[in-house]
């Protein structure tokens, strides 16, 4: 079992308790319930009520999810989600780009939903274990306009959406259409010794699963009016887990008698055990993406998904062995004509198939994470590993763009310094220190065929197109400093310095310093008093400090310092432990003793004037004198980072 990190921004001043509304409180005026019927009611008969429209818009408000999601449910195109969480309590996530908050929707206690969207616009219906339904409308502003309860009495089994609004399927065996704001807009009643036992929709079509005296078929219903139309003959699918094609052509099943996937000719009604060469996928069928069946296999850590073609060539995954899906449920994924909708604790993961230009690969988005297992300040961004993909945070710790590893430097557009180690050709293994995957950064059919090209090094790539601009002998350790444009690669005794040039893209004027077991820290001028490096050599209880001031000069007489080196910030300020409650701090105004340090780790930020300090499951703030400015628990906190513009990544 490997310990995983907790994500989150901190606010780098006094906490504040916000006081939020309860999450299943719904706005007054809103809600309208059915009356509820003393006697069962006769096959077929209505049901209450009529549409209950507010006065006024009510608004919405955000909140992250308190507990972990349990379920999500998505529109057709896979642009919106409905997740319920293990309380209980649903929010709307209106977009998958990290841009909008998700809204707190006020339904009871829904164990599954569904959703339509309607041009800018959402309806939500969802159902309660006691076989009630809860039908709500949405502006794009998040407002609510329609709220129409209906009553568990008969109560219903199964609803979708169907392009129309929302086909519900009554235990009466009645199914009942709804418009996008909860009225009745029709009824259909089952043929005799026909028992509709599920409903499928997909590209516009519905076809509802019967139970016939000669065995289960499908009976679609009709596409222009609410009616019954074509058919099938008679089908072998398991009601577990079936999902119908978007060209309505065929379904996708999974055979508990024979363990094997089957596709389903919908017009024969001929079965054919999927697989290819002895060769079949993991798990269970999730559905279609266009014309490419998903298939899903959960298992914790190596949980998997494989989109393949129906005649059974495997043309994408994602998950396994490196690990991008885990920690994600994957026991009931939601595929819709664009993604694959899954979670994990309070994200939601979205993956997407490959393209000619990208891999397979997963996007999470959400508020906490517990599947990241570094963080590392870079130029432009906190770069954290998640799962097993290297991703730059923007301010908003939001995920900006995948990158190629953790110890990767991103320091402009598009442009990054990477190491390239020589565990990095084999095959993938993302819980290593560098975990590049050179099939990602590196399109194997444009990869040039030279002789070395995969050999360990230093490049500078292009990660917009996927290109090595230029390349350096591997080296140690790897640092930049966009305030000088300054390169430094630490190789054995000495030290490598170039600089960047912007209008060529391209690290100039190498100079060499040699520096036997030195290592080296970048140092921004105007914070540094002129200095742009210190050279320092950890002993034992001692730090010998040269401070470089030009590339050119000899080098200064060194500066022997005691206590073991814990942190040096980018004005050169050198964070020394002499016991362990104490840090000396040393700097251009003098020595600075900072007490109380037993247990806890400094991370100071780029300038300096402020520190972090990480201990057992506490998060503490200093100031630039050393006192604390803030402290609170934080269980699990591992580590921290500083984002360029001063914000905290823990």
């Amino acid at each position: 079992m490997r310990w995983v990190w907790p994500i989150c921004l901190v606010a780098c001043n006094q906490p504040q308790k916000d006081a939020a509304p309860a999450a299943t409180a719904p706005p007054a005026g809103v809600s309208s319930a059915a009356p509820q019927v003393a006697e069962p009611l006769p096959f077929g008969a209505p049901v209450a009520p009529a549409s209950a429209k507010p006065a006024q818009p009510v608004p919405l408000w955000h909140a992250r999810p308190g507990v972990p999601i349990a379920a999500v449910f998505a529109t057709e195109d896979g642009s919106a989600v409905v997740s319920i969480d293990e309380s209980n309590h649903a929010r709307l996530w209106p977009t998958l780009d990290g841009k909008s908050e998700p809204w707190v929707l006020p339904l009871g206690m829904p164990v599954e939903a569904v959703v339509e969207r309607d041009g800018d616009r959402f309806a939500i219906a969802a159902r309660d274990e006691s076989g009630g339904v809860e039908i709500v409308a949405v502006t794009a502003n998040g407002e609510l306009t329609a709220d129409v309860k209906l009553s568990p009495e008969p109560g219903f089994d199964a609803v979708i959406e169907n392009g129309d609004g929302f086909l519900a399927l009554r235990r009466d065996q009645t199914l009942v259409q709804f418009d996008r704001h909860g009225e009745e807009a029709g009824k259909l009643v089952p043929p005799p010794g026909e028992h509709v036992m599920k409903l499928l929709h997909r590209g516009g079509r519905t076809l509802a699963l019967v139970r016939t005296k000669e065995g289960m078929r499908g009976h679609w219903v009709a596409a222009d009016a609410l009616a019954w139309s074509d058919i099938t003959p008679k089908l072998a699918i398991n009601l577990e887990h079936v999902f119908l094609s978007p060209d309505h052509q065929r379904l996708v099943t999974f055979s508990n008698s024979r363990g094997e996937h089957m596709l389903v000719d919908l017009e024969t009604g001929k079965s054919s055990t999927f697989a290819r060469d002895d060769k079949a996928p993991e798990g269970f069928p999730a559905g279609f993406m266009g014309s490419r069946l998903v298939f899903a296999f959960n298992d914790f850590e190596l949980s998997e998904l494989q989109w393949w073609t129906p005649n059974g060539n495997e043309v994408g995954v994602v998950g396994g062995s490196n690990y991008a899906l885990e920690f994600v449920a994957m026991e009931h994924p939601v595929v819709t004509d664009n993604n694959v909708i899954a979670f994990s604790g309070h994200e939601i993961a979205i993956a997407t198939m490959n393209t000619a230009s990208s891999p397979s690969q997963v996007r999470f988005l959400g508020y906490r994470t517990s599947r990241a297992k570094g963080v590392k300040s870079s130029p432009v961004g906190v770069v954290a590993t998640i799962g097993s993909v290297a991703t730059l945070l923007d301010d908003n710790v939001r995920v900006d763009k995948r990158v190629p590893a953790l110890e990767t430097i991103p320091f402009a557009k598009d442009l990054a310094l990477i190491k390239f180690t020589a565990t990095d050709w084999g095959e993938p293994v993302v819980n290593v220190s560098n975990g590049i995957d050179p099939d990602w950064l590196e399109d194997p059919n444009a990869r040039p065929t030279l002789r070395g090209h995969s050999t360990p090094r230093i490049a500078l790539f292009d990660l917009e197109r996927k290109t090595e601009l230029q390349r350096w002998p591997s080296a140690g350790a790897l640092h930049y400093e966009p305030a000088t444009k300054l390169m430094a690669a630490e190789r054995g005794n000495k030290i490598t310095f170039s600089r960047f040039d912007p209008a060529t893209r391209k690290f100039t004027d190498e100079t060499m310093l040699t520096a036997p077991g030195s290592d080296v820290t970048l140092l921004d001028p105007a914070l540094a008093g002129g200095n742009i490096a210190l050279l320092t050599r950890a002993r034992k209880g001692a730090v010998s400090v040269r401070a470089i001031r030009d590339l050119a000069a000899a080098q200064p007489a060194p500066t022997e310092l005691t206590g073991n080196l814990e942190a040096i910030d980018r004005a050169g300020r050198i964070y020394l432990r002499v016991d362990a409650d104490t840090i000396v701090v040393h700097g251009s105004e003098g020595e600075q003793r900072i007490t109380g340090m037993t247990g806890w780790t400094l991370r100071p930020s780029p300038t300096g004037t402020q520190i972090a300090a990480v201990g057992k499951s506490r998060l503490m703030l200093l100031d630039a004198r050393g006192q604390s400015v803030w402290s609170v628990g934080f269980p699990g906190v591992r580590d921290a980072a500083w984002t360029s513009e001063g914000a905290l990544v823990v």
